[in-house]
């Protein structure tokens, strides 16, 4: 999806892609990828779903609490001629809201150019990142949700010469916590109930930035699991 400015007043134009990414999950999610990019500022939301049936309801929460958040109306969204936006309660959600859908026509990548272009970075971004840090591809939503965590906040616009962060949050962001992906990292045990000589920490590896509240994600070798530190 895709937001846009017009003479000065910001008008939501979010442009959507789908992508299927396997079975690997990140979190509670599956292998089903929506990508939703902002025109205008290009700012970028990633979504992971268990099936392309849950498109629709996400999206739904993710157009009110923008809208909420932003004290701004969205206007238009454009995606593919998929069914998971082909359905009666997208059309009744949009025709309520008064937003308006535009479809691009199969093959013509073009009519749904940024949302593929983001797609095309952030799936670039990942399999490089996997490949420097030594990391099985079973990490690669962690991996992708961090390159678009980044991005947001360091690819410039050049027309704009600001980020996109800037561009959407109207502030500068803060990055001196940016840590490089999949680096070793030793996670102090506050969980278990330790005996005087037993080890304090676990061994693992940093795997991304908690979407709610300011905290890394951490992979912990002893548990196998993604855990969140705050910092």
């Amino acid at each position: 999806w895709l937001l846009s400015a017009h003479d000065g007043n910001i008008s939501y134009l979010f442009e959507y892609e789908p992508y299927d990414g396997g079975y690997v999950s990140f979190g509670q999610g599956g292998g089903k990828i929506t990508v939703v990019t902002d025109d205008f500022s290009r700012f970028t939301w990633t979504f992971f779903l268990r099936t392309k049936d849950e498109t629709s309801s996400i999206l739904r929460n993710f157009i009110t609490e923008i809208e909420n958040l932003k004290d701004l109306k969205v206007k238009i969204i454009r995606c593919d001629n998929g069914g998971e936006f082909k359905n009666k309660e997208m059309h009744e959600f949009c025709t309520k809201k008064g937003i308006r859908r535009e479809f691009s026509i199969a093959r013509t990548s073009q009519q749904n150019g940024v949302a593929k272009r983001r797609n095309r970075t952030l799936i670039e971004a990942t399999r490089t990142m996997l490949a420097d840090a030594k990391l099985l591809v079973t990490f690669w939503a962690e991996a992708l949700n961090t390159a678009c965590y980044v991005q947001n906040r360091v690819l410039v616009n050049k027309s704009q010469n600001k980020t996109p962060y800037e561009l959407f949050n109207s502030r500068t962001p803060a990055i001196g916590f940016l840590r490089p992906f999949g680096c070793h990292v030793m996670i102090l045990n506050t969980l278990d109930h330790l005996e005087k000589f037993d080890a304090k920490g676990d061994e693992g590896y940093f795997v991304g930035y908690s979407m709610s509240s300011k905290a890394f994600r951490v992979f912990n070798k002893r548990t196998m699991k993604v855990e969140c530190r705050f910092f």
